[in-house]
C-alpha cells in the first residue's frame, strides 16, 4: 500500500511550467534490469533493440542481432521517456538528456549523468505500444545519490537547472527537484534527486525512515528508488501487477496503488501507478 510517507514525498515539490529547463529534456534512462521483469510489472517491452536506432555506445558489435534477440535486453517506450534495459544487472545507471530542439551535442559524462546526440526518430512521442498495465508516461522518477552536492553542480554545469533550493526530507537527507517539459506536447517529468546531506555518510542507513524514496543501501554512487508511471486504468493494472491497495492520491481526483521495491525479482525501485486525470500528475 501507500503509507503517509509516500504521499508527503509526492507532495515534496509541486511546480508550475516556469521550472521546467529551458533547453533539456529527459530522453531516456539506461538501467541493467531485464526485459522479463518490466513486462511482470505490466509493461510492453520491445525486444527488437535494433530497430530503435539506439545510439552506438549501448550496442554491442560483440554479439550478433540474433543473440541480442535471445538476450533479456529491451526498451520500454512511454510517451515521454525511454527506459533502455540492458538485462546485464549492473547497477549503473544512465540518464541521457537531449535538446528540445532535437539537435544536441555530446558532452562529458559527469556524475552519471550523458548528454547525447538524440535522433528524432528515436525520441518519445513516436508510435508508442499499448501497455498491459494501461501506463501512458513517467511521471516522475526519483534517483538516490551518495553525492548530492556533486550532482546538481555537475547537472548545472550542462545548463540542467533546477530552480529550488534542497528541501530538507528528515533523517539528515534533502532533496532537489528536476523538472523537464514533454517533447511535442506530452506530460512532462520530473526528476527528484535524492541524497545525504554529509556525502561521507555511511551509505547503509542504520535506521532508514519510512519514505519510498530512501535506499537502505547503494550497489553504486547512485540508483533509481522509485518510479510514478501514470496508468488509464488501476483497475485493469491491479488485476495483473501484485500492487496494494488503490488508495486517494495527493494529486485532486486521482487514484494511486504502490508496487513496493522487491516485489517482482530484479525489477529496479518501488513503483506508485498513478491514475490518470485531468491536469499535471505533478
Amino acid at each position: 500500500g501507500v503509507s503517509k510517507s509516500t504521499v508527503t514525498a509526492s507532495e515534496t515539490c509541486m511546480s508550475s511550467s516556469n521550472d521546467e529547463n529551458e533547453v533539456w529534456t529527459l530522453h531516456e534512462i539506461v538501467i541493467g534490469d531485464g526485459g522479463d521483469a518490466w513486462m511482470k510489472a505490466g509493461f510492453y517491452v520491445d525486444r527488437e533493440v535494433d530497430g530503435l536506432e539506439q545510439p552506438k555506445k549501448y550496442a554491442n558489435p560483440s554479439y550478433s542481432t540474433t543473440d541480442r534477440k535471445r538476450s533479456d535486453a529491451g526498451v520500454v517506450r512511454l510517451s515521454n521517456l525511454i527506459i533502455r534495459l540492458s538485462g546485464t544487472g549492473e547497477s549503473k545507471i544512465k540518464l541521457v538528456f537531449g535538446k528540445k530542439d532535437a539537435g544536441s551535442v555530446i558532452k562529458d559524462s559527469v556524475c552519471d549523468v550523458e548528454l547525447e546526440t538524440v535522433n528524432t526518430t528515436s525520441l518519445p512521442g513516436g508510435n508508442i505500444p499499448r501497455h498491459p498495465n494501461t501506463c501512458i508516461e513517467m511521471a516522475e522518477v526519483v534517483l538516490y545519490t551518495q553525492d548530492l552536492k556533486s550532482f546538481v553542480k555537475a547537472m548545472g554545469e550542462h545548463g540542467i537547472v533546477s530552480k529550488h533550493p534542497p528541501k530538507d526530507m528528515g533523517s539528515d537527507h534533502s532533496i532537489v527537484p528536476f523538472y523537464f517539459g514533454g517533447l511535442y506536447g506530452s506530460q512532462r517529468t520530473r526528476l527528484l534527486v535524492l541524497g545525504p546531506n554529509d556525502p561521507s555518510s555511511s551509505i547503509c542507513l542504520s535506521s532508514p525512515p519510512s519514505n519510498w524514496m530512501f535506499s537502505t543501501g547503494l550497489a553504486g554512487p547512485s540508483e533509481i528508488t522509485g518510479w510514478l508511471p501514470v496508468s488509464r486504468d488501476l483497475a485493469t493494472l491491479k488485476n495483473l501487477v501484485p500492487t496494494g491497495k488503490i488508495k486517494d492520491a495527493v494529486q485532486r481526483g486521482r487514484k494511486i496503488t504502490t508496487l513496493k521495491r522487491g516485489t517482482i525479482p530484479k525489477l529496479t525501485g518501488t513503483f506508485a501507478f498513478l491514475s490518470d486525470g485531468e491536469g499535471s500528475a505533478i
